[in-house]
């Protein structure tokens, strides 16, 4: 048996590396509906246009948090714009993305500051990859 005495000089070091990832759920059959039915290059540019739409919806909504230290009713304008948000990214195709906008607006809606936060984090990750994923789509030549 060892005895504290045996374990003095010893050292001994872990280190965890975390890493926070997202599963990213991308509908490309949405995105391949739009492109047939307006056509190539008007479904990109119908798939720009929304993706512009999100960013801007999500830069209001960044703002939004950026102030609920002085303005704590801000965070009931943060829950239309993420219910708007998760309709168009559900349009066209980026589910994942969708689902974080959702439950960014129960967080708002629940008034769960903390939570808002760590789902923005969320969003702000699961964003970046599901649209450089989306870039990368078949068929899109953006």
């Amino acid at each position: 048996m060892l005895g504290l005495s045996s374990l003095t000089g010893l050292h001994v070091t872990e280190i965890f590396q975390l890493r926070q990832s997202e599963r990213i759920v991308l509908d490309r059959a949405c995105v391949d509906e739009i492109l047939r039915e307006h056509g190539r290059a008007r479904g990109e540019v119908m798939v720009a246009e929304t993706v512009g739409q999100i960013c801007g919806l999500l830069r209001e909504v960044e703002d939004q948090l950026e102030n609920l230290a002085q303005t704590p009713e801000a965070m009931a304008d943060i829950v239309p714009k993420a219910r708007e948000a998760s309709v168009l990214c559900t349009q066209i195709g980026l589910v994942s993305l969708g689902r974080v906008a959702r439950d960014l607006g129960i967080a708002a809606l629940c008034r769960d500051g903390v939570a808002l936060k760590a789902i923005w984090g969320r969003m702000v990750r699961t964003g970046d990859v599901s649209l450089s994923e989306l870039w990368q789509s078949p068929g899109l030549s953006m």
